[in-house]
């Protein structure tokens, strides 16, 4: 899977599960060398977090070998862009809202043919 796979896997998922309200513009979104056990990441920059813009989706270059994983990655952190860079994957009241997104593709039938 090269990084084309990714964005067209972007805008594709973009446009069926998130109403193409998610801009890639002014974003890298690419594989990349990330930590140890680290699969995917956002980032964010700005002064505060409530004006935090989105930079960076980085998908571990560990998975591009591994598609299926590699759009499951994805998918996890579409949702950390579509929620803001307050969104936490933990499990608790910090999660709720993320955990509710992720619920929401499953329902959508976003990871139907990847598992």
């Amino acid at each position: 899977m090269k990084n084309k796979d990714l964005r067209w896997f972007f805008d594709a998922y973009n446009k069926t599960y998130f109403g193409g309200k998610l801009s890639r513009k002014d974003i890298i979104l690419e594989f990349a060398r990330l930590k140890k056990r680290t699969l995917g990441r956002t980032d964010f920059w700005g002064e505060k977090k409530e004006n935090a813009k989105p930079i960076a989706l980085l998908i571990s270059k560990e998975l591009k070998n591994r598609p299926i994983h590699a759009l499951i990655t994805l998918l996890h952190e579409m949702c950390h862009l579509k929620l803001g860079p307050k969104s936490y994957c933990t499990v608790g009241r910090k999660g709720i809202r993320f955990h509710k997104e992720i619920a929401r593709l499953f329902r959508a039938g976003a990871y139907k043919p990847l598992l």
